[in-house]
């Protein structure tokens, strides 16, 4: 249990910085495709089953899960990134993450009622929320030109 809970925790830590190291090297400008790339990832975690993987060799199992599991992490991370970058009020908009991965958190408790799928489906929910209600990066850095 701790080896497997070790690899997940570092799997997330590595996405989160290959997310922050991608907004720093490539400074994207816009979130909207970032928003897309990560529906389309949770999308595929909706709708490809975990047996999926069982039937493959040990590496290609490893990757690909891996790949389908955490691309979404990369994918709010990048979108965090970015927006935190543009952000005015860091101290507001950090808690705010805090008070979200929170909710998250306590979001989590229904896969035990619902299933793991039915938690995904949740979490699109709740980034849509967050696409709809997001503010314009640009009318964020032209609000301080």
């Amino acid at each position: 249990t701790w080896v497997v809970n070790s690899a997940v925790f570092a799997a997330i830590l590595i996405m989160i910085l290959l997310a922050n190291l991608f907004v720093l090297k490539m400074r994207p400008g816009k979130l909207s495709p970032f928003f897309i790339l990560l529906f389309l990832s949770l999308a595929v975690n909706v709708f490809v089953p975990m047996e999926t993987f069982l039937g493959m060799s040990g590496a290609a199992r490893t990757v690909s899960s891996c790949a389908v599991t955490f691309v979404p992490i990369f994918f709010a991370g990048v979108i965090f990134a970015m927006s935190f970058r543009e952000s005015k009020e860091q101290n507001l908009d950090f808690g705010s993450n805090i008070a979200g991965a929170m909710l998250g958190g306590l979001c989590e408790y229904l896969s035990l009622l619902f299933g793991f799928n039915y938690l995904l489906l949740v979490a699109i929910a709740f980034y849509g929320a967050a696409f709809a209600l997001k503010p314009s990066l640009k009318a964020q850095s032209v609000a301080t030109d």
